[in-house]
């Protein structure tokens, strides 16, 4: 759109990104990069290759930009410390899994099965919302192989409110799901509420909207094609 307004149209969509940017920075937005450095150093992905276009990598070297993708904002693999959960049922098989082991033992980060029923993506049924600490909807996922994590349970009433996105220090959670906002300020997280609620209808979860944001906000003459 800013492409193509002029005018006091364009001045209004300046406006909002400035707003919106703001907002982000507020929210810690910009503290995802931190996280993509310690995935992409995770998975020994060199630091000279980081900002390399895509295709000048070598075959290998994309298969590790696609696992650290995963990594941080793919549906079924959550990120728990040094634990890696990834999401088991007909889209990852135990062959699979033992390959994402093996791949990933090297460089320090555990992979253990989160067998998935009920739902498409273990995002679906378990989010990350602290160092090892996971937002459940137990009726969709086991978790009998990380014993260790603490779980909240989300409520029944509210099948889809296992689905928060941890940015920075605030937790963004789909506002259509009071009982799980509930829940997580009591435990003290800081909680956004998020108006996702055509998404929603299609079982679309916050999660399927993760982006990667750049270092800092462009400047006006970035932004102007």
């Amino acid at each position: 759109a800013m492409g193509t307004a002029e005018g006091e149209a364009l001045e209004q969509l300046m406006r909002e990104q400035d707003r919106l940017m703001g907002e982000l920075e507020t929210l810690g937005g910009w503290d995802l990069e931190h996280k993509v450095e310690k995935v992409l150093s995770g998975i020994g992905l060199a630091e000279r290759l980081w900002e390399r276009e895509a295709d000048t990598l070598s075959g290998g070297e994309k298969n590790r930009v696609s696992l650290a993708r995963a990594l941080v904002g793919g549906g079924d693999l959550v990120l728990l410390d040094d634990l890696v959960l990834c999401g088991q049922s007909t889209r990852t098989n135990h062959a699979g899994l033992k390959e994402l082991a093996h791949a990933l033992l090297p460089h320090g980060l555990r992979v253990k099965a989160a067998p998935v029923r009920g739902a498409l993506h273990l995002q679906t049924a378990a989010t990350r919302v602290g160092p090892e600490t996971l937002l459940v909807q137990p009726e969709w996922v086991d978790l009998g192989h990380a014993p260790d994590c603490e779980v909240l349970t989300v409520d029944g009433r509210e099948p889809f409110g296992a689905n928060a996105l941890q940015v920075g220090e605030h937790l963004l959670v789909p506002a259509h799901h009071p009982r799980a906002i509930e829940l997580l300020q009591a435990r003290g997280y800081a909680v956004v509420p998020v108006e996702v609620d055509e998404f929603a209808k299609a079982e679309g979860c916050i999660t399927c909207l993760v982006e990667c944001w750049e270092e800092r906000p462009p400047s006006r003459s970035e932004s102007i094609p």
